[in-house]
């Protein structure tokens, strides 16, 4: 049906590029703007699609959207958006911005040439910790002004850099562009190139063994190790690997690590992943691995379990996710790890309230009494 959730691969349907134009073309407040978002796109799957494929094609601008571009006052309000609504109705505190898996995609536009400085002026302040508190009371047109009367119309000094660095974390290019590299490429070239169309469709099984391969070679200490270990999986690429090729997931999070890298906001990324069934085998692979911290492992628990609560109108799936999670609850609560037992006990009474909500599952009832006999 035209404007379905599922309307083509490549983009919105109609209707759906009619709600998110919608959204941001109202002369409401930035808060305004972003509940006429949700209104228009109910549901974690579809607000993620409507941004990914409608808002950030419009920044990008470039003929990748139809109909006209969007107007200053209207980039603002789309810019707030995308940066705001992954963390659903959670404090700024408790989903940092960094954790956004779109905001690589954000700054790549704001470094275009031509960005209006008033773009990168008030992304400047969404980036602030903490944001200004006025700031999604006010309308874009309001924010102009004040720009205009404070003289901030430059972009903000420490903005630039933030710009430049976001390179490393890019999503996959606008629709056309190349894949791979030139011939002559690196093998380390090459197969960060191979993670990328990775993170984009599924690979044939044969190419995928073979990454899955070959990670250990590039990871610290191999004999082709990365300049910089982190670039092994910058955190944008995670969900698109988790949903296309969750094997190459496991690999490099356990490679990673393993390693020195600094894993933050890779664990921000996964503890805000989307509720599936392959997100749930990653999960497992680190708890059997030892591949997270026992706080982050919880985190993304609650997170899941909070998902599986929002699942009212599709039952029986419903009750295979709570199925499924009460199963990962249980093993890690059987874990023979200190930090992990504590975090698990420490959320004890929330992980009681879900096995009560979901009774009817016998998992669930499971569950409940193991962790009364703990």
């Amino acid at each position: 049906m035209e404007g379905a959730p599922g309307a083509g691969a490549a983009g919105l349907g109609p209707r759906e590029w009619a709600a998110a134009r919608g959204a941001v073309a109202a002369a409401g407040s930035f808060a305004e703007a972003l509940e006429a978002f949700r209104s228009g796109f109910p549901g974690r799957a579809a607000q993620f699609r409507a941004l990914q494929r409608g808002l950030l094609s419009l920044l990008r601008g470039g003929g990748e959207a139809p109909g006209p571009p969007l107007g200053l006052p209207q980039r603002l309000a789309a810019l707030y958006v995308v940066c705001e609504a992954y963390r659903g109705h959670l404090p700024r505190a408790s989903a940092p911005l960094w954790q956004n898996a779109l905001l690589p995609a954000v700054l790549q536009s704001m470094a275009a040439p031509g960005c209006h400085p008033a773009e990168k002026a008030f992304l400047g302040q969404l980036l602030g910790e903490p944001c200004p508190p006025g700031l999604p009371d006010l309308t874009p047109a309001g924010f102009l002004l004040a720009l205009e009367a404070d003289g901030l119309a430059a972009p903000p000094a420490g903005l630039g850099p933030q710009l430049l660095d976001a390179t490393e974390a890019m999503p996959p290019g606008p629709p056309g562009a190349p894949e791979e590299l030139p011939g002559g490429s690196s093998a380390e070239e090459r197969f960060v190139q191979a993670v990328r169309r990775a993170a984009r469709a599924p690979l044939f099984p044969a190419e995928l063994d073979s990454l899955i391969r070959e990670v250990p070679a590039f990871g610290e200490g191999g004999t082709a190790a990365l300049s910089d270990p982190a670039a092994l999986l910058p955190p944008v690429l995670l969900p698109g690997l988790v949903e296309h090729n969750v094997g190459l997931a496991m690999a490099l999070l356990l490679q990673l690590h393993r390693s020195s890298a600094p894993m933050g906001q890779l664990y921000g990324t996964f503890c805000v992943l989307e509720l599936s069934v392959r997100g749930l085998e990653l999960a497992d692979c680190l708890l059997e691995n030892s591949g997270v911290p026992g706080e982050v492992f919880c985190l993304f628990l609650s997170n899941m379990m909070r998902a599986c609560r929002g699942l009212r109108d599709q039952g029986r799936q419903q009750g295979r996710f709570a199925k499924l999670l009460c199963n990962l609850c249980r093993k890690a609560a059987r874990q023979h790890l200190r930090d992990l037992q504590d975090n698990v006990l420490d959320m004890r009474v929330e992980i009681e309230t879900f096995c009560i909500e979901f009774s009817q599952v016998r998992e669930a009832l499971e569950l409940f009494r193991h962790l009364r006999s703990m």
